[in-house]
């Protein structure tokens, strides 16, 4: 479901996505957090080139994800949280995400700042 959610909003992940075999099991198998941690590669080499709409939009669907997560039950707003928002908090990468934050991952967010 993420692999599709990402592509569909940033389709530059595409092809990093197939060619990516290090976040991937040798049948092809992966969970929601290879996703996150495949994107989380992609995303801090092409943050640069990522327009408005794009950054908006990926975050309007994390928020989604996240905020429905009552429980902390749900493994990808886990994997969105742990493997992408927390690695990017306090980089360049992570600056240019945080303006379009939803207030979910913004509070999960302000907990990892410095």
């Amino acid at each position: 479901m993420l692999d599709s959610l990402l592509i569909k909003i940033i389709p530059g992940f595409k092809k990093h996505w197939e060619q990516d075999d290090i976040y991937k099991a040798a049948d092809g198998g992966f969970t929601p957090h290879d996703v996150m941690g495949s994107f989380l590669d992609f995303y801090q080499h092409n943050f640069e080139s990522l327009s408005r709409l794009q950054l908006s939009t990926l975050c309007v669907a994390f928020e989604e994800i996240v905020s429905s997560d009552t429980d902390d039950s749900n493994n990808n707003a886990n994997a969105i949280c742990t493997i992408f928002l927390e690695c990017l908090v306090d980089t360049s990468a992570g600056n240019k995400l945080a303006p379009y934050l939803g207030v979910r991952c913004k509070r999960y967010w302000d907990c990892y700042k410095s």
